[in-house]
């Protein structure tokens, strides 16, 4: 099957506001406060203090600027994706028809037809490291002729394509693959969700129960071993 990253986030965005939650966009965390401990409060870029009980960061591709003070070592590299329309027997690459696929051997994903018309190829495997998130959001000159090359070889009728978009996206890794689910080292209210490389949407139910187990003080359902931070060699500042 296939999440619709967009319609999930919102769907998500929708669940915060029915629970009386506050949504800003646009607005970006300049330096995360601490004090004996705990973490006191975020200061934004325009100097503006956000200011709460218990603090959780799920800042992706940009967890390594918003938590600089703690070194997180996290690998930030940009993945790229085509929408083509098929070119012809549009229907045969409908959800009815046509799978969600991962050739894991070509690190090459993809999606049947599912935004106006449009199918998703997509490369999976790291793509060129970054040292932080940039626009635009464009693919590289290269990626359309590689995709090109893999549906030549896997699914030729979609090859001559002339209708497309290109995007790029930026996935966030650790070194040893796992995601990072635990609670901030040195401080007691604050906790982690970062490095899903692109399967965040997939996970965030999950990940969003197992969040709010830690910080109402639950134990999780699930073993978060494999997930903890202080697996990774950090570089705090004090």
């Amino acid at each position: 099957g296939m999440v619709w990253a967009k319609k999930a986030i919102e769907a998500f965005a929708r669940g915060v506001q029915r629970s009386r939650g506050r949504l800003e966009s646009g607005v970006r965390v300049a330096k995360v406060l601490r004090d004996k401990g705990r973490v006191t409060a975020l200061k934004d870029s325009k100097g503006g203090f956000w200011r709460a009980e218990h603090f959780v960061f799920c800042s992706g591709a940009w967890t390594r600027e918003v938590l600089a003070d703690y070194g997180i070592p996290v690998t930030i590299t940009r993945q790229e994706c085509l929408y083509l329309r098929p070119p012809r027997n549009q229907g045969r690459y409908r959800p009815t028809h046509f799978p969600v696929f991962s050739f894991g051997a070509k690190g090459v994903h993809g999606f049947p037809v599912h935004v106006h018309g449009f199918l998703k190829v997509g490369f999976h495997r790291p793509g060129a490291v970054s040292r932080a998130p940039a626009i635009p959001l464009v693919p590289d000159r290269k990626f359309e002729p590689a995709a090109r090359r893999f549906l030549k070889e896997f699914v030729p009728d979609l090859a001559d394509f002339t209708e497309m978009e290109g995007r790029a996206h930026y996935y966030t890794r650790t070194a040893d693959g796992d995601f990072l689910l635990d609670r901030l080292p040195g401080v007691e209210n604050a906790w982690l969700a970062a490095a899903f490389a692109g399967d965040g949407p997939m996970f965030a139910p999950l990940v969003g129960q197992t969040l709010s187990q830690l910080v109402s003080g639950e134990k999780p359902a699930v073993n978060l071993h494999r997930f903890r931070v202080d697996r990774l060699r950090l570089k705090i500042k004090r």
